[in-house]
């Protein structure tokens, strides 16, 4: 703003009598009487914020104070954290690399020590950071890839998400990071039977932080296979999905049947002519209308959520089942 004091003394700002003027804080108007007291005489005074914590001069959602170049957009990534409890995670988090588009931005697959939530923040907490701490990269999309719970994702759980102080002062928190989409891969990542008791679920634990724009989660289980998408959306059919398999595992046949009112969801893999189920469902078809995905977004200052598939057998090189 503008300070003129004229050969009578008198004081505008901004072209009007010091009177008129609302002074927005305390320090603004120290500020203003500072030149006011230097007498005749006319200045500029330019607006600076000197905390750069409040500030992200080029828009990329990190702050000056931990932006490696405050005044030049970082570049887009995306991140993968997958358990190392079993190969099968592997299989799953390596196909999603080879599958990806290529013309996309990169994605960084970061292996995590299922049985420590501390490994998991640390991983968690390195994305998007170069070895100073700085902010490199722009985070377009997390997936993580964990056997899952209502109550846990892999080794963190609900209350991990929510907590902001440590209970041990070895813990180590999770940073609220800025990101686009986060695709929690997990069973029961968007358990609908918590939002019905008013319970917050794993997905409204995250988009709770305010810092993430949208989760994708499921309500019930889910299970990775083999190439390709098969989404079963009806309610009054058998289903039958088999596919040759590699060396190991020669067939993986995947069967839902509809008997009454009740439904079994079962899915097979043969080897050796053995056979092996690694998932299973039963339950009433009532309850089977709200399994599948689901995406929890932000409308204003509410979160809401949307289901996008029915149940789904979504194929990839490997198997995950939860």
């Amino acid at each position: 703003y503008r300070i003129v004091v004229d050969s009578e003394n008198n004081i505008l700002l901004n072209g009007d009598p010091i009177s008129d003027y609302v002074f927005t804080s305390p320090t603004e108007m120290a500020l203003a009487s500072l030149f006011i007291n230097l007498g005749q005489g006319e200045w500029t005074i330019y607006g600076v914020v000197s905390d750069a914590s409040d500030v992200d001069t080029d828009n990329d959602d990190a702050t000056d104070d931990v932006d490696a170049t405050p005044n030049e957009k970082n570049t887009m990534i995306s991140y993968m954290l997958y358990s190392d409890s079993e190969i099968f995670f592997e299989y799953e988090a390596f196909s999603r690399v080879a599958q990806r588009d290529k013309s996309k931005h990169q994605l960084v697959p970061m292996l995590v020590d299922d049985s420590s939530s501390n490994d998991f923040a640390k991983k968690w907490n390195s994305m998007g950071k170069n070895q100073s701490g700085k902010y490199i990269y722009q985070i377009d999309e997390v997936i993580l890839v964990f056997h899952g719970s209502i109550n846990s994702v892999g080794p963190i759980t609900r209350d991990d998400i929510q907590r902001k102080q440590k209970k041990l002062s070895t813990d180590i928190l999770l940073e609220r990071k800025s990101i686009k989409t986060l695709n929690v891969a997990s069973c029961f990542s968007g358990d609908l039977n918590l939002e019905d008791n008013n319970q917050d679920n794993i997905a409204r634990s995250f988009m709770n932080w305010g810092t993430i724009d949208e989760v994708y989660a499921w309500n019930g289980t889910s299970s990775f296979l083999a190439a390709g998408n098969v989404y079963l959306l009806g309610l009054d059919f058998c289903y039958t999905f088999e596919t040759t398999w590699d060396d190991d595992w020669q067939t993986l046949k995947a069967t839902v049947s509809f008997l009454s009112d009740w439904i079994a969801c079962t899915v097979l893999g043969y080897r050796d002519g053995i056979k092996k189920s690694f998932f299973e469902y039963i339950g009433k078809l009532e309850d089977i209308s709200r399994l599948g995905r689901v995406r929890y977004y932000r409308d204003g200052k509410e979160i809401k959520y949307e289901k996008v598939s029915g149940i789904s057998f979504d194929i990839s090189l490997g198997l995950y089942s939860c």
